[in-house]
């Protein structure tokens, strides 16, 4: 099973900016995106 992360561990993960993360996924680059609503807690 692949880990789950949201954008803000990736960004303290790699150093990337948020605003890099979405560009990389617009560009197709990040291969799978997972997104939940602001308000569900991580599990």
């Amino acid at each position: 099973m692949t880990e789950t992360l949201s954008v803000g561990q990736v960004t303290e993960r790699t150093g990337l900016s948020v605003y890099t993360l979405r560009f990389y996924e617009r560009e197709g680059l990040l291969t799978t995106t997972v997104r939940r609503a602001r308000s569900e807690p991580a599990s």
